[in-house]
C-alpha cells in the first residue's frame, strides 16, 4: 500500500468517524428536545406532577460491591443514558422554576416476557405498576429520584429512600448472590 493510499484511507476513516459522531450527537439532541417538549407541554397544560422514566444503569460503572444510592453521581456510558440524566435535570429545573413536581424513577431491567425478578437489577411487572403509582400519587413530593427495581436478597440498590419519599414497597423479590 502506498503512502498516498494510506493517507487517503486514514482521512476516509476520520471523515466517517466525524459523520458518525455528528449522527450520534443529532440523536442525543433529538432525545433531549423530546424530554424538554414533554416537560414544557405538561407545564403549559397545568400538569402538577411528572413521573419520569429514567434508568438505574446510570450507576452501572460503580463497582458491584457498592450499594447504589440516589446521591451518587450518574456515570452515563451511552448517549441514551446522557439523555436520561438530562431528563432528570429537567425534572429538577421544572420543579424549582415552575413549581411543578417530579419523581424520576430509575428503572432497572424490565422485560415483558419475564414477570418475576431473578436479579437485583430487575423490576417485576407488579412492582413497575406500583412504583409509578406511588410516584404519581404520593403527597408532599417536590423533586425526588427513586429506584424502580424489585427487592432482592442482594441489596445492590438503596430501596429505603423510595420507601421514605414515595412509599414504594416492592412486593416481589429476587434471590441473588452478590457478584463480586
Amino acid at each position: 500500500m502506498s503512502l498516498h493510499s494510506t493517507i487517503t484511507s486514514v482521512i476516509c476513516i476520520i471523515i466517517a468517524c466525524v459523520f458518525a459522531l455528528a449522527g450520534l450527537a443529532q440523536l442525543l439532541w433529538m432525545a433531549m428536545q423530546r424530554w424538554d417538549n414533554v416537560f414544557e407541554a405538561a407545564r403549559q397544560n397545568g400538569v402538577r406532577r411528572i413521573a419520569f422514566a429514567s434508568r438505574a444503569g446510570l450507576l452501572a460503572p460503580y463497582p458491584k460491591d457498592i450499594k447504589r444510592t440516589v446521591d451518587m453521581t450518574p456515570r452515563p456510558e451511552t448517549y441514551y443514558s446522557i439523555s436520561k440524566v438530562f431528563g432528570e435535570n429537567l425534572g429538577y429545573m421544572y420543579s424549582a422554576r415552575f413549581d411543578m413536581e417530579c419523581v424520576s424513577v430509575r428503572i432497572g431491567n424490565f422485560k415483558r416476557d419475564r414477570d418475576l425478578p431473578d436479579h437485583p437489577h430487575q423490576l417485576s411487572h407488579g412492582d413497575a405498576a406500583l412504583v409509578f403509582e406511588r410516584a404519581v400519587t404520593q403527597p408532599g413530593v417536590k423533586f425526588e429520584v427513586v429506584f424502580g427495581v424489585s427487592d432482592s436478597t442482594w441489596a445492590l440498590y438503596d430501596m429505603e429512600h423510595g420507601r421514605e419519599v414515595i412509599g414504594y414497597h416492592p412486593q416481589d423479590k429476587s434471590d441473588a448472590e452478590p457478584e463480586v
